[in-house]
């Protein structure tokens, strides 16, 4: 019983490290298509994309750190999360230029505000769950 629980464990984790990886994959790919190729663009606001896709990945981050961790995180766990998230995101938006979109500060601020918003979010769940 005890060995059954363990590989189910390492395969929640496995899955966890896995599908946050994908998250962050799609959402370079998505922030780094040429502006004309982005789908929703035109529709959907671009700053509530921004600030949705990083509420998502908040979520995904805070997850897999809680499970990889296997217990709730404190408060400097959450903001070195942020803080994580919020390099990936100036580092994304620094590099969109390569590919003929623009590096705005509005994006990085929604980005910002989203990751706070997702993280947020995945503590309530996690103490819930817990």
């Amino acid at each position: 019983m005890a060995e059954t629980r363990q590989i189910a464990s390492r395969i929640v984790r496995q899955l966890s490290v896995a599908g946050c990886v994908c998250l962050y994959a799609g959402a370079f790919v998505m922030t780094h298509l040429p502006p004309g190729r982005v789908p929703g663009a035109g529709l959907i606001n671009d700053k509530v994309l921004h600030f949705t896709g990083y509420a998502g990945l908040g979520i995904a981050s805070l997850w897999t750190h809680f499970v990889l961790a296997r217990g709730v995180s404190g408060p400097g766990r959450f903001f070195g999360v942020w803080a994580l998230m919020l390099c990936y995101a100036l580092m994304d938006e620094w590099t969109q230029p390569y590919v003929g979109r623009s590096f705005e500060w509005s994006d990085l601020a929604a980005d910002a505000l989203g990751a706070l918003v997702g993280l947020s979010a995945a503590t309530l769940i996690v103490r819930r769950r817990v």
